[in-house]
């Protein structure tokens, strides 16, 4: 649904049933990359900065401190369906070339761990029977 629609609203994790003492999320929501992946244009409303270390703000998403400058963003971004793409596609570059260097950093760990042939003594059996 995230590519169906013009604008989709990413929250902080702040759950409202949460006592002020409990730890909460530190780091954006996966919703975030999600999003993101799917060719979604995001509007984030959070007063923590962190998503910036992510994505850049103005060019990939929008970023609002409150309700009121969310829904002025979201207004403002409706009237420019251009440039709200433009955002949405950057984003998804950005995600794409991060996971795919993510899967080949893997792939190379995995090429340089030396293979470890484990025989059982059924598979044994069933390959050499004499």
């Amino acid at each position: 649904m995230a590519n169906r629609s013009r604008v989709v609203l990413t929250l902080p994790r702040v759950f409202s049933g949460s006592a002020a003492e409990q730890a909460a999320g530190s780091t954006p929501p996966p919703r975030l990359f999600e999003t993101a992946l799917a060719g979604g244009f995001q509007v984030m409303v959070s007063p923590e900065p962190e998503v910036r270390d992510y994505y850049a703000a103005g060019t990939e998403f929008q970023l609002c401190t409150d309700d009121a400058q969310a829904a002025e963003t979201i207004a403002r971004m409706l009237s420019v369906p251009e440039e709200r793409l433009a955002q949405a596609r950057a984003a998804a570059v950005k995600i794409e070339k991060a996971t795919a260097q993510q899967r080949d950093d893997r792939q190379q760990r995995e090429q340089a761990q030396p293979k470890r042939i484990v025989e059982s003594p059924a598979c044994h059996e069933r390959l050499c029977p004499n």
